[in-house]
C-alpha cells in the first residue's frame, strides 16, 4: 500500500455518512471560515454549535484508527469527503493551525477549560495537527527528492517520532500499533521488530526497545517510556524501561514539543550504551553503566493543565506555574546567592531552551535570558503576563506541562515525570542524552521517567566517570 499511496495524485478520505440537515455542510462552512484567518466571535464563528458540527467530524473513526495513517500521509494531496460534501485537507489544516494561533494571541479571551466545548476544540486541533505535521514532513523530503533526481528512494520516518505521534490511534490489536505504522518507518528500522501476531504483545515491545539499544548504542528509546503521562489505566507486564506503546497521552503536540529538546543533550558525553540483557523465569532486566547525580530531597506539585481559583480557570503562565517552585528553590539566601539561584530556577524550568524567532526550539542563550529576565520576575510573583512574549510562553509551556520541579540533596534543580517522589535517584547512564529518574526496588531499580538537571545536560556527570560508575540494574 506504501508505493500505491505514495505515487497516487489525490486520495479522497471518507469519513462515513454526512450528519442530517445541514450539519456537515454548516461544518464545512465554518471550518473555512477559520482557514481564512478571521478573528473568533462567540456570536459567530466560534459559537458552541458550530464548534460541536466540526467536532463531530474529527471525532469520527478515520481520525483514531492506526490503519489510515498511512492513506493520510504519503499522497500528494487530500481530498475529504463525507456524505456528499467535499472539502480540501489544506482547509483543515489551516483551521487547525489559525484556531491555535488566535487562541494563544489575538483572541486569548476565549481560551478558557471552564468553556463546554473548549475540550472539543483542542481534540480538533490535536486531531488534525497530529496528520498535518507528518504530512508536511512526507512533502518536504519528497519534494528534496525530486530535486535530487533521486526517484528511488523511499519516503520513511524516525520511528520512535513516529510511533509516539500516532500513540493515541486505535488498533484491535495492541501489536499494531507497531505493525500499522510499518510502512511509514524507514527500512532499516523495520528488522528490529518481527512482524509474528503469535507472538505476546510485550515480547513485541521488549524486542522492539532491545534491538534499537543494541543497534543504536543509544538509550533513546527511553524518553519515551513517558513517566509524564496522565493516565489512571494500570500499565501492562512489560519491563519499566520499555515504552507502552498503546498509552495514550494528554496533549500529544504539547508532549512532542517536551521530546523534541532532547536532541540539545548529551547527558552521557560520548560514550554510548553498552547494554547487557538479563531474561530470567519472571523479569527481563537491562544492566548499564551509570553515575549517580542525586536523591531527590523536595519535590513540587505538578504543573497540569490551568488550576481553578475561586471558580475561574487560570488563563495566565504566571500563575500557571506553582508558586512553590521558586519559594523552594530560593530560601534562605542571601540577595547574591538568591540572584544566581534565580538563574538556575529559570534556566531549569525552561530546560535550557527556548523557540526561536523562525519558531523552531533550540538551546537558550545568554541573550534569550536578558530579553526575557522581565517574564522569570512575572512567574515568580504572580503578577501579569507581559505582552509579546508568545516565544517564551511556548517555551514554558512545553517545557512544564505535567512536570514536576525537584531539588536534590546536593541542591541541584530539575524537572521529571509527575509520578517522581522523594528519595528516588536520578542517574545518567551510558548512551543517555538525559538524567533519568530511578526508583529502588528489590536490589534492582524501576524508571519512572527522563528528567533535566541543571548542570548534567552536558556530560558533566561523565567526566572521570570511571571512579564514580556502577552497574544499573533496570528491571
Amino acid at each position: 500500500m506504501e508505493e500505491i499511496y505514495t505515487e497516487c495524485d489525490l486520495c479522497w478520505l471518507w469519513l462515513g455518512e454526512s450528519t442530517k440537515g445541514t450539519g456537515t455542510q454548516n461544518a464545512i462552512r465554518v471550518l473555512k471560515d477559520w482557514a481564512s484567518d478571521r478573528h473568533l466571535f462567540i456570536n459567530a464563528n466560534f459559537n458552541a454549535t458550530y464548534i460541536k458540527l466540526t467536532s463531530e467530524l474529527t471525532s469520527r473513526p478515520w481520525f483514531s484508527c492506526i490503519w489510515t495513517v498511512q492513506e493520510s500521509i504519503f499522497p500528494k494531496k487530500l481530498t475529504v469527503r463525507c456524505g456528499a460534501h467535499t472539502c480540501f485537507w489544506d482547509v483543515f489544516a489551516e483551521a487547525a493551525k489559525n484556531l491555535e494561533k488566535h487562541l494563544t494571541t489575538c483572541c486569548i479571551s476565549h481560551n478558557n477549560t471552564a468553556h463546554p466545548y473548549m475540550s472539543d476544540i483542542i481534540e480538533f486541533v490535536q486531531a488534525v495537527s497530529t496528520v498535518d505535521r507528518y504530512r508536511k514532513l512526507m512533502l518536504d523530503m519528497r519534494l528534496k527528492r525530486d530535486m535530487e533526481l533521486k526517484r528511488d528512494v523511499k519516503l520513511n520516518l524516525d520511528i520512535l517520532t513516529c510511533l509516539n505521534l500516532y500513540r493515541n490511534r486505535d488498533s484491535a490489536k495492541a501489536k499494531d500499533k507497531i505493525f500499522g505504522l510499518l510502512s511509514l518507518i524507514a527500512e532499516k528500522d523495520r528488522g528490529l521488530v518481527e512482524v509474528d501476531y503469535r507472538r505476546a504483545t510485550k515480547d513485541t515491545y521488549t524486542e522492539l526497545c532491545e534491538q534499537y539499544i543494541r543497534k543504536t548504542g543509544s538509550l533513546e528509546i527511553l524518553k519515551y517510556v513517558l513517566g509524564n503521562a496522565k493516565s489512571s489505566r494500570v500499565r501492562p507486564a512489560l519491563p519499566s524501561w520499555v515504552p507502552d506503546w498503546t498509552l495514550k497521552i494528554a496533549e500529544p503536540t504539547w508532549q512532542q514539543g517536551l521530546l523534541d529538546r532532547y536532541s540539545f543533550y548529551k547527558s552521557c558525553g560520548s560514550l554510548g550504551s553498552e547494554p547487557n540483557f538479563i531474561k530470567t523465569c519472571n523479569k527481563y532486566i537491562l544492566r548499564e553503566c551509570g553515575v549517580r547525580c542525586g536523591i531527590v530531597a523536595n519535590v513540587g506539585i505538578e504543573r497540569g493543565a490551568p488550576y481553578p481559583k475561586d471558580g475561574k480557570v487560570q488563563q495566565d503562565m504566571s500563575e500557571r506555574i506553582p508558586r512553590g517552585w521558586s519559594d523552594s528553590g530560593l530560601v534562605d539566601l542571601n540577595r547574591e546567592g538568591r540572584e544566581k539561584r534565580r538563574s538556575e530556577f529559570w534556566s531549569t524550568i525552561l530546560m535550557d531552551s527556548v523557540e526561536g524567532s523562525d519558531g523552531i526550539l533550540r538551546r537558550a542563550e545568554e541573550a534569550d535570558y536578558v530579553e526575557y529576565q522581565q517574564v522569570l520576575e512575572h512567574v515568580i510573583t504572580g503578577s501579569a503576563w507581559p505582552a509579546g512574549t508568545n516565544r517564551i510562553y511556548y517555551s514554558l509551556e512545553t517545557a512544564t506541562l505535567f512536570r514536576k520541579f525537584f531539588i536534590t540533596e546536593d541542591g541541584h534543580f530539575g524537572l521529571g515525570p509527575v509520578t517522581m517522589e522523594k528519595n528516588d535517584e536520578i542517574f545518567v547512564l551510558r548512551g543517555g542524552r538525559c538524567p533519568l529518574v530511578l526508583r529502588s526496588v528489590n536490589n534492582n531499580y524501576k524508571l519512572i521517567g527522563d528528567c533535566f538537571l541543571y548542570n548534567f545536560m552536558d556530560g558533566e556527570a561523565m567526566e572521570d566517570s570511571e571512579s564514580r560508575s556502577i552497574i544499573v540494574s533496570l528491571e
